[in-house]
């Protein structure tokens, strides 16, 4: 599930362990144990998703056709609204140097096991997606994770 949510941006594997994890109050504060500041997790991957296309979530959109129907069918200035108001909610966002104090402590092994750091690390290395970003600018050699 780590590698299948990191490594290939799988957003029902994001929530699957997201769920397993007992829901956005524990990652808070296993965050602020860890002294890190900035980064806020407050929801499931889907419900982040569908509220910025400007419909609630329902189980019935596991089903990958019937999400984008529902996407589909939302009238274009809601869902232009409802994307407007994605990119100013607080929810779910980080700030630079919350995201550079969390990987740097997860990169210094700060912040997990040894085991689970490696782990991590290597998953982080296997991301496919956006390979035309970060990866395309870094020098030869260099790792992205």
């Amino acid at each position: 599930l780590v590698v299948r949510a990191v490594a290939n941006s799988d957003s029902a594997a994001n929530d699957i362990l997201f769920r397993r994890l007992g829901g956005a109050a524990p990652v808070r504060a296993f965050l602020t144990r860890n002294g890190i500041a900035g980064v806020r997790v407050d929801r499931q991957e889907r419900d982040l998703q569908t509220e910025a296309a400007g419909i609630a979530w329902r189980p019935e959109f596991v089903e990958p056709a019937l999400l984008q129907a529902a996407i589909a069918a939302v009238p274009p200035d809601r869902a232009d609204a409802a994307f407007a108001a994605s990119l100013t909610d607080g929810r779910d966002t980080a700030t630079p140097l919350g995201m550079a104090s969390l990987l740097h402590a997860l990169a210094t092994g700060a912040l997990l096991s040894p085991e689970s750091t490696a782990f991590l690390l290597a998953a982080m290395e296997r991301t496919a997606t956006f390979s035309d970003r970060l990866r395309a600018g870094a020098p030869p050699g260099w790792t992205v994770a």
